[in-house]
């Protein structure tokens, strides 16, 4: 009777741990103020992000203009209860490098946000500063970091890091990282983004395990700190010699190729991320102790009700 008990005791441990692991782990979705945010599927994100706020030279905040400010509306009015956070900079942006540059101006940016966030019931800011392309920029990215950790972890909210291992990332060194609560690696856009690209995915498994490596190589150890970054898009290539490929929602793809046969549609130059390559990341992240996974964006998604269904993909990886 002991063993029963025994054997039953474990396996309700077992039960316990598993489903314990699912309730910490992350699933971050950005939602660019750009677009229309109002059918996203919030019920399955632990942490939403709202895209972007950027800087003045001064270190104020550049205000949202009209479309921007009802989009962030949306967002605060179907994201409650969730862990909401303001994400800094973006892709294109080049105000952090003025900013950046002087002392007054981190120091300011650095309360603005601190402030934004409390008076907008937001839990924390994502710094995304993508344009450091020297070592003086790497050197004022992580003076900021240390003021950006500073006044936002003095008033309990959270600090993140949003990098590449390509497109700079030789830039950014561990220790400005480790000012973050965590970094989220965008391991996407490793092809078809530039005119001189190969052909092929642009974000593989393969180059999830590059992106770990790069940042374990630089110092940045802690798995348990590391969201890994997600595709919710592809890429049209217009030969299979390569190049400048088009950028296309996960959702478009879906509408050429309802049956969705592969990863890859060889005849039509089409490669992105399907459901199984989705789910097989998401269960790699959860399964080696990483903190979760994180979306850009959840607009190009199906309706999280659809089979195909990217996000229900990573739901059903996080469950199982």
């Amino acid at each position: 009777m002991r063993t029963i008990y025994t054997i039953t005791f474990l396996l309700l441990l077992g039960c316990t741990k598993s489903s314990a692991q699912a309730a910490s782990f992350i699933v971050g979705g950005y939602v660019p103020s750009w677009k229309d945010g109002a059918a996203i599927d919030y019920s399955k994100l632990t942490h939403v992000f709202f895209a972007f706020l950027k800087a003045r030279p001064d270190g104020s905040l550049l205000s949202f203009t009209d479309e921007e400010q009802r989009a962030f509306d949306v967002f605060k009015t179907r994201s409650a209860g969730k862990v909401r956070l303001i994400s800094l900079g973006g892709g294109s942006d080049t105000s952090m490098l003025i900013m950046a540059a002087t002392a007054a101006g981190r120091t300011a940016f650095a309360a603005a946000c601190t402030q934004f966030c409390l008076d907008n019931q937001l839990q924390g800011a994502d710094m995304d500063w993508e344009q450091i392309r020297d070592n003086t920029n790497a050197a004022n990215f992580e003076a900021l970091m240390k003021v950006m950790s500073e006044q936002l972890h003095a008033k309990g909210l959270q600090l993140v890091a949003t990098v590449a291992h390509g497109w700079g990332g030789e830039y950014y060194s561990a220790r400005a990282l480790k000012y973050a609560d965590w970094i989220q690696l965008m391991v996407y856009d490793q092809a078809g983004a530039w005119a001189a690209s190969p052909y092929g995915n642009h974000a593989t498994f393969q180059h999830v395990l590059e992106a770990v490596d790069f940042w374990k190589r630089k110092g940045y150890t802690k798995t348990a700190n590391m969201v890994i970054g997600l595709p919710f898009y592809g890429y049209k290539f217009k030969t299979d010699a390569g190049g400048l490929a088009d950028q296309v929602n996960y959702k478009d793809i879906v509408s050429w190729f309802p049956f969705l046969p592969a990863e890859t549609n060889e005849h039509n130059l089409v490669q992105f991320n399907g459901p199984v390559l989705i789910k097989e990341k998401t269960a790699y992240a959860k399964r080696k102790g990483f903190k979760g996974v994180m979306i850009w964006e959840m607009t190009q998604d199906l309706p999280s009700d659809n089979p195909k269904s990217l996000l229900r993909a990573i739901d059903e990886a996080v469950k199982e």
